[in-house]
């Protein structure tokens, strides 16, 4: 591993990711993951019901509920995520492409646009 001269943290950070882009992807992934789960905890909080209500609801083990709300990455498959979809109202957008255009479209600088005087 890398020894870096800075302490910039966000500099870490994009160095590791430029050393490995696999770990970015799987950065990246566990984000989503996390960001999902805690999407879930708001809606049940938001519905007023506990882990095993809603669970019920929609049709998991509380147990499941529990680990999803966890992050527990075993208990979130394609086929729990839709049923959640199904019982919940929530939209998921799935998009499927070429990882090295991901990467290269994440590493380009951003278009600067003029300002209208």
């Amino acid at each position: 591993m890398a020894t870096f001269p800075t302490r910039d943290f966000g500099a870490v950070i994009q160095a590791l990711f430029d050393e490995d882009p696999d770990l970015r992807a799987e950065v990246e992934s566990g984000v989503r993951r996390m960001k999902f789960a805690q999407r879930l905890y708001k809606l049940r909080q938001d519905w007023g019901v506990s882990q095993a209500e809603f669970a019920q609801r929609l049709g998991l083990s509380r147990s499941r509920v529990w680990r999803i709300e966890q992050n527990d990455i075993d208990a979130l498959t394609l086929d729990v995520i839709e049923q959640i979809a199904l019982k919940t109202g929530l939209e998921f957008h799935w998009e499927v492409r070429d990882p090295a255009a991901a990467i290269a479209e994440k590493t380009q600088e951003p278009k600067r646009t003029k300002k209208a005087a």
